[in-house]
């Protein structure tokens, strides 16, 4: 490549092609390091001047906020926040850098991001009002994620920041699963439960080697990874499609979890059963896995009499391929230990869900 100078061209030319809101990335993939930090860790790089307190304790009301839906408070990031003169090499092998910058001031990080977005960019982020931030991909280290949010002065700086944070933690919790989803399966791949679940029962989900089969009924299985920390546990259970059609799908989902907590999750301690709590109110929504569309409910489960308890995420799915209704559930037992990362490794192997045929 150093000898080569059409080579060299074509190089360049592949870095300046863009798209709107994600810039091209800058640097050679030869000398790009294994990316750093923990699970849906954050660094915030910010001007660090007389606005500053006040811009980082918006940041963090928003990526600092509770995780919903969980037996005790944790954040849904951990941020940590430094001055633009602090980003030194180090800094920049995070995995999820977002950078804030007043494009009016002519400050160290303002003039980094004008730098890094480029004339053409630089004229569209003071024109126009729709474009608050710019993406871009494994520059320094590999997987990484760059945000850039920028105002033309600093009450724009603000407001960019309010109506675009939603979207960004959207996207960068997104994109922190990969990392989850490659942590769940550094020990491969349970092959005889994943292909028991394709044959047998017409959904495709990868289960990790770690987790094994505890209870296999008419239209119910169990699988669950038990650790001297942790059980994480999967129900999934199946219905005619016309079954209960006049309830709501909340009713519906929490009726059948219950149904089936009662059934098969019970322990030594007479009476013992799981049920879903109500201390705390449901979260429910409507999205994808994959490509199948579901309802999705997560809240707290409880055993009835005995002392045990944690975070749920359930979906609901309507099977039109083969006209029945399926159930999936993920529930967590940690005791004395954090809830949202067994949650989080759920919702990553929940995302390679599909029917088939």
């Amino acid at each position: 490549m150093r000898n080569n100078p059409f080579i060299i061209l074509l190089f360049i030319a592949y870095c300046f092609i863009s798209c709107e809101q994600q810039i091209s990335t800058d640097s050679s993939p030869y000398l790009r390091s294994t990316s750093t930090g923990g699970f849906d860790e954050i660094l915030v790089v910010t001007d660090k001047g007389k606005h500053d307190f006040e811009l980082r304790d918006s940041i963090r009301a928003v990526l600092s906020a509770f995780y919903e839906v969980l037996p005790q408070p944790e954040p849904i990031f951990k941020v940590l926040h430094i001055g633009f003169n602090d980003f030194d090499k180090i800094f920049k092998r995070y995995r999820t850098v977002l950078f804030f910058a007043d494009l009016s001031k002519n400050v160290p990080v303002t003039r980094f991001i004008k730098k890094t977005l480029g004339d053409e960019y630089l004229a569209k982020a003071l024109q126009d009002e729709n474009f608050t931030y710019a993406l871009k991909k494994n520059v320094w280290a590999e997987p990484q994620l760059l945000v850039f949010i920028f105002g033309k002065n600093q009450q724009m700086l603000f407001e960019n920041w309010r109506t675009s944070s939603a979207k960004i933690s959207a996207t960068i919790s997104k994109n922190e699963q990969q990392k989850y989803l490659n942590n769940l399966y550094l020990s491969g791949v349970n092959h005889k439960l994943t292909e028991k679940l394709r044959n047998e029962y017409k959904i495709k989900i990868k289960i990790p080697k770690e987790y094994e089969l505890a209870i296999e009924d008419d239209n119910f299985i169990w699988i669950r990874k038990v650790t001297p920390e942790s059980s994480n546990n999967i129900m999934i259970g199946f219905k005619e499609i016309n079954e209960n059609q006049n309830r709501s799908e909340l009713k519906n989902l929490i009726t059948w979890r219950n149904e089936m907590g009662a059934k098969y999750i019970t322990n030594d301690h007479e009476g013992a059963f799981m049920k879903s709590d109500t201390i705390l109110p449901f979260q429910t929504t409507r999205k994808k896995l994959g490509a199948t569309a579901c309802f999705e409910a997560r809240g707290l489960w409880r055993m009835e009499n005995d002392f045990m308890g944690g975070p749920f995420l359930s979906y609901l799915i309507e099977d039109q391929i083969n006209q029945r209704r399926i159930f999936i559930d993920g529930f967590v037992f940690s005791p004395g230990e954090m809830k949202k990362p067994e949650v989080r490794r759920l919702e990553a192997l929940f995302s390679g869900f599909e029917v088939v045929n």
